[in-house]
């Protein structure tokens, strides 16, 4: 069971010599149950992703399911209800190193 979808996902900012295309058609799903590690050089779309995936940012094109539903169609307070919770259990392996965690 799918619990997270990202389908042609791109963020461009700017336009003309100025573009920066932070992604790029990102394509992926993660399984409930399954463990996934964002990894990237310094500005390689890392932090946009996840700010995509939190809704806190709106993608230039594509969507992100979430246990099926589109977040960008929800208002603000459906976000905050429904994404939130699942958002937080994704992104708690991410603030934590495991340098830090062995300390």
């Amino acid at each position: 069971m799918e619990i997270l979808k990202c389908e042609n996902k791109s963020k461009i900012y700017g336009s003309g010599e100025t573009e920066v295309r932070a992604l790029d058609n990102v394509i992926f799903s993660v399984e409930k149950g399954e463990f996934v590690s964002i990894i990237g050089p310094s500005g390689s779309g890392k932090s946009t992703l996840l700010h995509i995936l939190g809704g806190v940012d709106k993608p230039t094109d594509g969507k992100v399911f979430i246990d099926g539903t589109d977040i960008h169609s929800l208002s603000e307070e459906m976000k905050y209800s429904q994404v939130k919770p699942v958002i937080l259990r994704l992104t708690a392996w991410v603030s934590v190193s495991p340098w830090q965690s062995r300390s």
